[in-house]
């Protein structure tokens, strides 16, 4: 019996051990899933932070090039008003209402530079005062007189420009003028407000056989033809005082037969040389002098030549493509036939060396070639 009850007291404390190992076993699996169970719950509560602010960053951002795009986008008023403030300011009150007839421009031939060709403005003209109607009749007249035709304004338009690019604006008038039997004429004329007194600085013309493109800069490119192969072509420029400055002109004969002419038996041609493949170019530093009994020019004159269509180092030339490697003025059939007949002929580029250094001495700024040519407003 006491056997018996010693055996189950054993039992008992070995089932009260195996309980506590089994509830001490079940309380770590407790305390095990409850640290992983808070684990979990801090790191996702990590992750929402974490997503928190890339969330936030991503609205800052947004924000910031909505912002961005906002002044980017400015609104086209105040655009064009930033632009205008940023640009020189132009006063052309004064042009515009000697464009409305309300004021009166003056003219004086001995501050005028006459580029004209034919019309001579300073017969035309008398030195005084003009309103914009009035400048068109006595052209009209003077055509008449002169050219026994009538002659007509067909039509009126101007421009500003910036000569010298000093910010003061010029006006140009263009008088578009229809001479039956004829032609087209156009009469060009350049004002400048001179203290608030409208003053014609230049003159000069254009038709069919002589045109005229004047930049924004007030730099002007005339050329003309003279024959059949003979072009002439002529670079000047107004300052911003309104002076008048030549800088060259540039006489091209294609094909060459004047120079075989001149130096061949009878005008012969060599056969090695193809003489509807060059062009001779005659530039000149100053402007036209001449005897007056011989008429002979009294210029000193740069010769040269070049080869139309050709490969090599080409070089534009206001209406064509020249080829002015210095090789061909010695390895040419036609630099040597030039050589043998004693004739002195400049390198293309000697002489845009020339061109150079009298734009320098006259004061132009080669920047002034880049400005867009004048866009003529009709009135």
């Amino acid at each position: 019996m006491k056997h018996m009850t010693t055996k189950k007291k054993l039992l008992s404390l070995l089932i009260c051990l195996m309980t506590a190992f089994v509830l001490c076993a079940c309380s770590g699996e407790k305390t095990d899933a409850s640290a992983k169970k808070k684990e979990a719950k801090e790191q996702e509560k990590e992750e929402q932070e974490e997503e928190k602010e890339d969330k936030e960053d991503k609205t800052a951002e947004q924000e910031t090039e909505e912002k961005d795009t906002e002044e980017t986008a400015a609104d086209p008023k105040e655009e064009k008003e930033a632009k205008e403030a940023a640009s020189p300011e132009y006063d052309t009150s004064l042009y515009e209402a000697f464009l409305a007839g309300e004021e009166t421009a003056e003219y004086y031939s001995a501050g005028t530079k006459e580029g004209s060709s034919y019309v001579l403005f300073s017969q035309s003209l008398q030195d005084g005062e003009y309103t914009l109607s009035e400048i068109g009749e006595k052209v009209c007249a003077y055509m008449k007189e002169d050219w026994d035709h009538e002659a007509e304004i067909t039509e009126i338009s101007y421009a500003y420009l910036d000569c010298g690019a000093d910010g003061t604006p010029e006006l140009a008038l263009k008088y578009t003028i229809e001479i039956p039997m004829i032609d087209i004429w156009s009469s060009i004329f350049i004002l400048q407000n001179r203290n608030e007194h409208l003053e014609i600085c230049g003159d000069f013309d254009e038709w069919s056989r002589s045109g005229l493109t004047i930049n924004e800069n007030g730099v002007l490119y005339s050329a003309g033809s003279g024959g059949a192969a003979y072009h002439v072509f002529h670079k000047s420029f107004l300052d911003a005082q309104g002076d008048w400055h030549f800088l060259y002109e540039c006489d091209s004969e294609s094909p060459v037969t004047s120079v075989f002419y001149d130096n061949s038996p009878d005008g012969e041609i060599p056969e090695e040389i193809n003489e509807d493949n060059l062009v001779l170019l005659d530039f000149y530093l100053e402007e036209y002098q001449y005897d007056e009994e011989t008429y002979e020019d009294l210029r000193t004159k740069y010769q040269t030549f070049a080869i139309l269509d050709e490969v090599g180092e080409e070089t534009e030339f206001f209406y064509t493509t020249l080829d002015c490697d210095d090789s061909i003025y010695t390895d040419s059939a036609f630099g040597k036939y030039m050589k043998d007949a004693g004739l002195k002929v400049y390198k293309y580029s000697e002489i845009q060396d020339l061109i150079k250094q009298k734009e320098q001495k006259e004061g132009f700024d080669e920047a002034w070639d880049e400005a867009e040519p004048l866009e003529w407003i009709t009135l």
